[in-house]
């Protein structure tokens, strides 16, 4: 199972409705999204970022488990990735994404929660495991937004293992 599939046919929540509150919540945060560029088809950076939000929004706790172990057992791509990281964090301090990259990550936080707090009843490796997770989505959602400032290697290695095309 690849995390495009995680992605694109997401496990169905276990209470709908606490999913449902989430993502109300999530996107009464993401509402106005200062700062961001309009692609050439005219959708903004900020709805790539929501959309993708959306998507991790649905994902189970288990589907977050078996992200990170898909992520775990590749170390070059977690290698390129903090590479990657390092470039991103400094076109973000250094744009007008700040704002909107803070909130993108409370949004990621926000939904990586509940999967979190079931952490108690795993093991210590399932519980790295959804860190590794929720660093890589906090990540791709972070790439989204500021892609138009990324260059590809960097798009490439931080976006690919989310991708849903």
């Amino acid at each position: 199972m690849t995390s495009s599939y995680l992605l694109s046919r997401a496990a169905a929540p276990a209470d709908t409705l606490e999913t449902a509150a989430r993502l109300r919540l999530v996107r009464a945060g993401l509402k106005s999204v200062p700062g961001v560029s309009s692609t050439q088809d005219g959708a903004s950076r900020g709805q790539e970022a929501h959309a993708f939000i959306d998507r991790l929004a649905e994902l189970s706790p288990g589907a977050w488990l078996e992200f990170g172990r898909e992520l775990a057992l590749d170390p070059v791509a977690v290698a390129r990735c903090r590479q990657a990281r390092i470039a991103l964090d400094s076109i973000l301090a250094d744009s007008a994404l700040s704002i909107a990259a803070w909130r993108i990550c409370d949004a990621v936080e926000t939904l990586a929660f509940p999967t979190m707090r079931c952490s108690g009843k795993w093991t210590r490796e399932q519980r790295r495991l959804v860190a590794l997770a929720h660093h890589g989505a906090e990540c791709a959602a972070l790439a989204l937004l500021s892609r138009d400032h990324l260059d590809e290697a960097s798009a490439g290695a931080l976006i690919g293992r989310f991708s849903t095309s």
